[in-house]
């Protein structure tokens, strides 16, 4: 009797499997668009210059950071 359980059970989760796969394997989607434009025809570069500054200042008479937590002692900075 538990072997046939166990049979039943397993043709039923493989049936509900098949089933549920079934669908996502025969869908047809197209996942590239042929282009109209020339090959020759290249659309203008642009160039973005992009300049970030950072510059940390703790210990002055107007700081522009504070320190929340600090190193562990002994701590080199480098974590590996």
């Amino acid at each position: 009797m538990m072997a046939s359980l166990l049979s039943f059970l397993f043709a039923f989760h493989l049936t509900i499997i098949i089933i549920m796969s079934s669908p996502l394997t025969s869908t047809s989607e197209v996942f590239t668009k042929q282009s109209l434009a020339s090959p020759s025809a290249k659309p203008m570069e642009k160039l973005t210059q992009f300049h970030f500054y950072f510059h940390d200042n703790l210990t002055s008479k107007n700081p522009t950071t504070m320190q929340i937590v600090g190193p562990p002692k002994g701590s080199t900075g480098i974590q590996c």
